[in-house]
């Protein structure tokens, strides 16, 4: 069987949490038939997911956060969407505060203000928010349809 390492090697990563962008170019490039042939020469059995065992065992285990990285996980009893707008509201006022770089210090990621309502009231606050969404996505398309139009009549008009 195939293991981590030989496949971080064969797709030229020396990290396993670089595979996926690794990954995503060679598939994408003419390099994919090579690649294909090297996983082969090593292991030739097709019945077996060798990338299902291989994500599983670098990135699925509980808590685990590869060591350049923070993860924020919301609470029981916050709505995701709503913890999703709540960060987006205050992310450029921390940013500018707390960021040395491109980058913010894990000791200062505890500093970034959320503003908490109870339950109900996040779900009206996303309920409101997808309606806009709907609503922009609407008149997106209305837009789009006109400029198609008008494009359209242009075309004609000079016949």
């Amino acid at each position: 069987m195939i293991d981590i390492q030989k496949i971080n090697e064969l797709i030229g990563v020396d990290e396993s949490f670089k595979a996926s962008d690794r990954l995503y170019k060679l598939l994408m490039s003419d390099e994919k038939d090579e690649l294909f042939k090297s996983f082969l020469a090593i292991e030739s059995n097709l019945t077996y997911d060798w990338f299902t065992d291989y994500y599983q065992e670098e990135h699925s285990e509980p808590g685990y956060v590869h060591t350049k990285n923070v993860a924020i996980i919301p609470q029981t009893g916050i709505d995701p969407l709503y913890f999703n707008i709540a960060m987006q509201r205050n992310i450029d006022l921390f940013m500018h505060k707390y960021a040395t770089g491109i980058n913010i210090q894990e000791h200062e990621v505890g500093k970034f203000p959320i503003y908490l309502h109870d339950y109900e009231t996040q779900k009206a606050i996303v309920a409101m928010f997808r309606q806009l969404e709907h609503e922009m996505a609407v008149e997106r398309d209305t837009v789009n349809a006109l400029k198609d139009l008008k494009n359209n009549m242009l075309s004609n008009m000079f016949v």
